[in-house]
């Protein structure tokens, strides 16, 4: 996408981590990669090496952030006259997990401390709230986070721009995988955290129940770092019987993904935790119906309803009725996956998002000329 908005807008540049590889962009005079060796976890580092990379890149009239490692940077140019319009993204609302995902799951401020994930929330959130302040613009990624993020922070209207994620859908695409797929098998896939919050538990009485209805299926678990104990989903999947139907993966690199979500007949996303999430998007790129639960992020992917399958979150009784459907109405998978590819390609594809995001970079420095 960064390809497109250099393209619209002038040169790009972006600072990238040790690991990170630039998939989706080829190289253009415009667009310029910097390796500024960002490490996970090593924030006062990244902070330090943000600062010293960016005073090498020269004159900017923008500095978007996204993970909060630009905060130095913030800092030092925000009291500036003629400083860069600062502008900072969010996708999943760090304060707003604390308090109404965890909390109400029965965590507490000391338990999410001595947890990994947990610790990196906290840090997250201070950062988000560092961010906000001091930034120009706040993007988010559906209207429907604005008061989330109202709740935690103080925050005008008028600083939040609402951008949606957006999907390569030229490397997403649908296909015969190599990951074989059982004839006359169902077969459902989950990608997500080990913890309820993407409705893992709900997910499994779900396929306990649609297997004891008769129908074949089985169940892909695709799991992500997080909150959660593996040992305990294992536990739970035995004591529902569903082992020989379920299996379990994890680290899975973009190719296999990739293969992963053409083998699936289905994907379930269940979520009160995410920004707008891409898995939604790559998974219908690659023309797979999706059962999902009401969230802001999800439903401005399909406002009217019309291809993704909505449920409440972890309204068991509805999941289930949706993915029954899907198993005896085959055709109508097929017609949905078609849908919902082409629509991401019109709507949710990097070139028509990379013009949102031109725009808006527009937007600010004519604004900012004017002042």
């Amino acid at each position: 996408m960064l390809n497109e908005v250099s393209e619209l807008t002038g040169k790009v540049t972006l600072l990238l981590g040790r690991n990170d590889l630039p998939y989706d962009f080829p190289k253009s005079n415009a667009l310029e990669f910097v390796d500024a060796q960002f490490v996970r976890g090593w924030r006062p580092i990244n902070l330090w090496r943000t600062a010293k990379t960016l005073s090498k890149v020269g004159p900017v009239d923008v500095i978007h952030d996204t993970f909060g490692n630009f905060l130095m940077p913030f800092l030092k140019a925000y009291k500036r006259k003629n400083r860069p319009v600062l502008v900072t993204s969010f996708y999943a609302l760090e304060r707003w997990r604390i308090d109404n995902v965890w909390k109400t799951q029965g965590y507490n401020t000391i338990s999410l401390l001595l947890n990994q994930s947990g610790r990196r929330m906290y840090l997250g959130a201070i950062t988000q709230f560092l961010m906000s302040k001091f930034a120009d613009h706040v993007v988010l990624q559906s209207p429907g986070l604005i008061q989330r993020l109202a709740e935690s922070i103080h925050i005008s209207q008028d600083k939040v721009r609402v951008i949606t994620n957006s999907v390569n859908t030229d490397f997403w695409t649908p296909g015969v995988s190599e990951y074989s797929r059982q004839e006359n098998n169902f077969r459902l896939l989950y990608v997500g955290g080990l913890d309820n919050s993407h409705g893992l538990m709900s997910t499994l009485r779900v396929m306990k129940g649609i297997h004891d209805l008769g129908h074949k299926i089985t169940l892909n678990l695709v799991i992500k770092a997080g909150i959660g104990e593996l040992n305990t989903i294992i536990k739970y999947i035995e004591k529902l019987g569903l082992f020989p139907f379920v299996v379990i993966e994890q680290n899975l690199s973009r190719n296999q993904m990739k293969e992963r979500y053409n083998s699936a007949d289905a994907l379930v996303y269940q979520t009160i935790n995410d920004g707008s999430p891409r898995v939604v998007l790559e998974a219908m790129s690659c023309g797979l119906p999706i059962v999902a639960s009401n969230h802001p992020g999800i439903d401005i992917l399909d406002p009217d309803s019309k291809i993704i399958s909505f449920t409440g979150f972890c309204d068991e009784k509805s999941m289930k009725a949706e993915i029954v459907q899907l198993i005896e109405k085959p055709g109508m998978g097929m017609r949905v996956g078609e849908a919902g590819r082409a629509m991401v390609r019109e709507k949710f594809d990097t070139e028509p998002i990379a013009k949102q995001y031109a725009v808006f970079y527009q937007e600010i420095l004519l604004a900012k000329a004017r002042m």
